[in-house]
């Protein structure tokens, strides 16, 4: 699983109780999202995101498109969007890093620049993106097998789809509101 942070929407608070509970039942994979906070906001979530993720060893902490906060905060890795994907021409510096990307080409551009990993999306219907319309799971299959980076399935995922991600191909399931 990799969970999408989602502060605007819960509260940082109840965000925070979240992501330490899901910490707690094995999560590793986090994106600071939140791109909607006010900066000062975003900068305290994150930083309490890290101490809570620094507790376990094996957790990886990206953060949305930003890689001063990644950097002032000491995440490992930076997550792009796939308007900043088609701006770049190398791999930004950091351990991890990994892209949104909604078809092919965006795909292609993940795979040229090395990154670890992508996300594919949406999916299926999505509350965050209520005018995109969805790929389903047999065009996000054919998308993805000729990719040779793992690729995450987002927009509308439930825990309980991870097997019918797994038998698409998918490495797993990104997700902002279902993950817990």
């Amino acid at each position: 699983t990799y969970a999408l942070t989602n502060a605007t929407e819960n509260g940082i608070d109840n965000e925070l109780a979240r992501l330490d509970r899901a910490l707690n039942n094995g999560l590793r994979l986090i994106q600071i999202r939140d791109k909607a906070l006010p900066d000062v906001d975003r900068r305290n979530f994150a930083t309490s995101v890290m101490q809570l993720a620094r507790r376990f060893n094996d957790t990886i902490v990206l953060v949305n498109d930003d890689e001063s906060l990644a950097s002032e905060i000491g995440a490992h890795g930076l997550h792009i969007s796939s308007d900043r994907l088609s701006q770049i021409s190398q791999r930004p510096p950091f351990e991890w890093v990994a892209a949104s990307c909604h078809n092919a080409a965006e795909l292609s551009l993940a795979t040229a620049l090395n990154l670890d990993f992508a996300v594919l999306s949406p999916v299926l219907p999505t509350a965050s993106h209520t005018q995109t319309q969805s790929i389903g799971w047999e065009r996000f299959a054919n998308l993805i097998e000729r990719s040779s980076l793992p690729i995450f399935a987002l927009g509308g995922m439930k825990p309980e789809m991870l097997e019918l991600a797994r038998q698409k191909g998918a490495h797993g399931l990104a997700m902002m509101r279902g993950w817990h």
